[in-house]
């Protein structure tokens, strides 16, 4: 017959018991040591995030005048651009009289042909219409 102390097994689930309970424990502590630490480098990230700079409304004379001069460098492009292309439609005019002046209706023509008639001014307007009629002109002579 086996005869098992019964103090040596008990001795053993203590042990078992307390082994258990300290590693429990060391558990615990890991995990609030963890969660300090995991805190502590969110804040730290959040001090590393770049905020976008806030726009000051301070107007200062020289942010208003370069303001208006940045307003006015456009304007002055877009005016630029009209009058540019109202010159090239006077040259277009002046040559295709130039042409008719000199006979050579077949050129004026075709000069005149390029002009488109709805960005014309009234007074282009009356340029064209008076050219179309003295090559009409020519063309019945």
């Amino acid at each position: 017959m086996s005869t098992n102390n019964p103090k040596k097994e008990n001795k053993s689930m203590y042990l078992y018991t307390a082994l258990i309970f300290v590693v429990a424990l060391i558990l615990i502590i890991l995990a609030f040591f963890s969660q300090t630490n995991i805190s502590r480098l969110g804040k730290r990230a959040d001090e590393f995030a770049t905020a976008p700079p806030e726009v000051t409304n301070t107007s200062s004379p020289q942010s208003d005048e370069l303001a208006k001069l940045a307003n006015m460098a456009s304007e002055l492009d877009r005016e630029n651009t009209a009058l540019k292309a109202e010159k090239e439609i006077s040259d277009k005019l002046f040559a295709a009289n130039s042409y008719v002046k000199n006979v050579q209706l077949a050129e004026a023509e075709a000069v005149i042909a390029e002009i488109d008639e709805t960005t014309l001014s009234d007074d282009q307007k009356i340029l064209l219409e008076d050219l179309k009629t003295k090559i009409n002109e020519g063309k019945e002579q």
